[in-house]
């Protein structure tokens, strides 16, 4: 007989990042708004990348190094600043801004992933979503 259990493990290489997008967002206002450095930008236009890409503005702060934190850590350091900055978080929603915390990793067949419900409930609190973007990808 064939055993088909699986162990199984967290999500590999997996990054979290805090993503405000906007059709007409400014990149350099919303720094200045939160009082926040951004890891990545985009301005509103086309990509020249995937010119039938988004064309909106993003905005995005990457949570710690992914090697020295857990997907989890790196969740909770986030809703930590997504509560620092609520306000000026709320105003960017309110003008129209989707803000959201994005999480990636990569994953097999059975992964896993850790979010604690006081998390969850945090962002939840602030207007904030949590999305999960795994990748099953096997290179």
């Amino acid at each position: 007989m064939v055993d088909y259990t699986r162990t199984e493990s967290s999500w590999t290489a997996a990054t979290a990042k805090l993503v405000v997008r906007g059709d007409d967002l400014e990149p350099d206002a919303v720094s200045a708004l939160l009082g926040l450095t951004p890891s990545s930008v985009k301005a509103p236009g086309p990509d020249q990348r995937a010119p039938e890409g988004d064309a909106a503005g993003l905005w995005a702060l990457a949570a710690g190094p992914w090697r020295k934190q857990s997907l989890a850590e790196q969740l909770e350091e986030l809703s930590e600043v997504v509560e620092a900055h609520a306000d000026g978080l709320r105003e960017l929603r309110e003008s129209g801004c989707e803000v959201r915390v994005v999480a990636f990793g990569f994953v097999g067949s059975v992964a896993h992933l850790e979010v604690s419900t006081e998390c969850v409930r945090r962002l939840g609190a602030q207007g904030v979503s949590l999305h999960l973007d795994p990748s099953s990808n096997s290179r």
